[in-house]
């Protein structure tokens, strides 16, 4: 565990993508004088800190351990389940609705209907292969 206090930790998050704390602030929802009683460990309540929390680690792929306590790595692997489920709330939150629409249909397939999208698939990236 580090000796950096949570707000420092998503101070790093912030810098590391160059933004400042309004921006930084609205890319997580909240307004920047929110964000900055974050940033500055000035909120006494944990539990007030929860959706901030949750937040910074979906929009930016950061492990909520490293961020409430420093341990581990900083960054989730980009593989894993973690980061699709963080690239499918941002696609879903987003402006487009044809992403929002082609995703809620994917929900609601069967395994019949994904072995047809698989088999397609597969037979794309086999004709890519042969077309180098």
């Amino acid at each position: 565990m580090d000796e950096l206090s949570i707000g420092k930790r998503a101070k790093i998050i912030r810098e590391k993508n160059d933004l400042s704390l309004s921006q930084f602030a609205e890319t997580i929802g909240l307004t920047k004088s929110a964000y900055v009683n974050f940033e500055y460990d000035r909120n006494k309540r944990s539990s007030s800190n929860e959706p901030t929390i949750k937040a910074i680690c979906m929009k930016y792929g950061v492990r909520e351990e490293w961020l409430r306590s420093g341990s581990g790595d900083m960054y989730e692997d980009p593989t894993g389940e973690n980061a699709a489920v963080r690239l499918m709330m941002e696609a879903l939150s987003g402006g487009n609705s044809f992403k929002k629409k082609v995703l809620m249909l994917l929900c609601q397939l069967d395994e019949s209907e994904w072995d047809k999208i698989e088999a397609f698939a597969r037979m794309l990236i086999e004709e890519e292969g042969t077309s180098e």
